[in-house]
């Protein structure tokens, strides 16, 4: 028997994507343990009437957590922070999590091929929805299945102790908070990898089959997003961080 995982979803401009679409889809998949709704504001919670910040409210598996003060501090990287944070408390005790975005849904049975490209052993962090490879030193557009040198935020699967080892890295380090906190899962590709070389593709992307939603304010849509990508990645390979 396969084992459960945790799936954690960061809510803050789109409810409505992950209330009316990824909420009832996941609510079905047996081997989800848990469906983490870290909310970012209070003003577009759901499913509670009342949610303080750090407050956690629990129906059946659905777990709604007022993430609000980590949301303006840490942007898209909070979703780390919280899984290191909920690891301490002893919350998380899966050895697995998914990290999605709230613009796509899975099809039914897919995110179960996260399984088994992890045990596998096929990469350290395994995407759903196309990795990215880097040539000549620069971060490259264009969906990559198979190894790939980082996994795209969209969906992230990996351990929870490696993660958490990597956040505990990243604070470490002297990186500037900018870059980490909106590149988060350049940053976090980075940190999870075994022997600090970006280029030797120690991550995978699974092509499974999804459908997209409304993406509104995604940050993939800011005019200097790749700008921001490859300041990031230059920033980490420059000073062979």
């Amino acid at each position: 028997m396969k084992k459960s995982f945790p799936v954690l979803i960061l809510n803050w401009m789109r409810p409505g994507n992950i209330r009316d679409h990824i909420l009832p889809t996941l609510m079905k998949e047996e081997i989800v343990s848990k469906i983490i709704i870290a909310h970012g504001s209070p003003e577009t919670i759901f499913g509670v009437d009342k949610l303080a910040d750090g407050e956690i409210i629990r129906q059946e598996k659905v777990w709604h957590i007022g993430n609000y003060a980590s949301n303006t501090a840490l942007k898209c990287f909070r979703r780390w922070e919280l899984i290191r944070h909920l690891r301490r408390e002893g919350l998380l005790e899966e050895e697995c999590i998914l990290v999605q975005d709230d613009d796509i849904v899975f099809n039914s049975g897919e995110i179960e091929k996260f399984i088994s490209a992890y045990e596998e052993k096929k990469g350290i962090l395994i995407t759903g929805s196309g990795g990215r490879n880097i040539v000549s030193g620069k971060y490259v557009l264009g969906n990559i299945y198979g190894k790939c040198d980082i996994t795209i935020g969209q969906s992230i699967y990996g351990n929870i102790d490696t993660i958490c080892k990597a956040v505990d890295e990243i604070y470490r380090r002297d990186i500037p908070t900018d870059l980490y906190i909106y590149e988060d899962d350049i940053t976090i590709s980075y940190f999870t990898l075994t022997d600090g070389n970006i280029q030797n593709k120690q991550h995978y992307s699974v092509k499974l089959t999804m459908r997209h939603l409304p993406q509104n304010n995604a940050v993939s849509m800011r005019p200097d997003h790749l700008n921001r990508r490859n300041r990031t990645l230059t920033y980490l390979l420059k000073n062979q961080i």
